[in-house]
């Protein structure tokens, strides 16, 4: 079984030239610890300023290897306009959809030298546009994505946290299954000791089961 760890919304501190917060370097280095890879979704917008050490940070967990970042968005948002949800994929218009990939896809490139591969929306809000977008972009893999994508969509899961930002051990040792492969989605910089605690027993879990951690780009 391939197991494909998810860690959502890398952002750092926009404009204060500050590496990534404490949690997500607690949360590389316990992958690093167990031989294991990972991939972490960046938020666009912290791309804007020129923050060298956030920059070099990046750089330097690509090049090692067990780290794939994707492209998840430009400013993970969602407006509310006349009783209707907008989101940055779902619900907006293709050529809006088109810019914001292509945007966030050309700032890495141009200031860390790394080029996306994969995507993951904000929420995980996407509608057939997104495919669209997402073929005219090239990109060839995506999390939890409608039809329509020419690339492979990687969209069975496994919960991690219920609710949402809360690891949940014991849920998820009562809903495993073994498959082909599963999806764990996370958000590591919401995590207190006792989540970190329980991703570990997570992993160790997993271990277990002899499973294959592996990068979306490897899949």
């Amino acid at each position: 079984m391939k197991i494909i760890v998810k860690a959502d919304d890398l952002a750092g501190y926009p404009g204060r030239n500050k590496v990534v917060p404490t949690r997500w370097q607690q949360f590389v280095d316990i992958i690093e610890k167990y031989s294991i890879k990972a991939s972490i979704g960046i938020i666009g917008n912290s791309l804007i300023f020129d923050d060298e050490e956030y920059f070099a940070w990046i750089e330097k967990y690509d090049k090692l290897g067990f780290i794939e970042f994707f492209n998840h968005g430009f400013l993970h948002r969602q407006f509310n306009f006349d009783a209707e949800v907008y989101q940055e994929f779902k619900n907006s218009s293709l050529e809006y959809q088109q810019n914001l990939i292509q945007y966030t896809n050309k700032l890495l490139k141009d200031k860390v030298g790394i080029e996306f591969v994969t995507f993951g929306a904000p929420y995980n809000a996407v509608d057939k546009d997104t495919s669209k977008a997402l073929n005219l972009e090239n990109m060839k893999y995506g999390f939890f994505l409608k039809e329509g994508f020419n690339g492979i969509n990687l969209e069975k899961r496994l919960e991690v946290e219920v609710p949402v930002h809360c690891v949940n051990l014991q849920n998820f040792k009562e809903q495993f299954v073994q498959q082909d492969y599963a999806v764990l989605q996370t958000h590591p910089n919401s995590w207190d000791k006792k989540n970190f605690d329980d991703f570990e027993q997570i992993i160790q879990f997993l271990l277990d089961k002899k499973v294959k951690f592996v990068l979306p780009k490897e899949f």
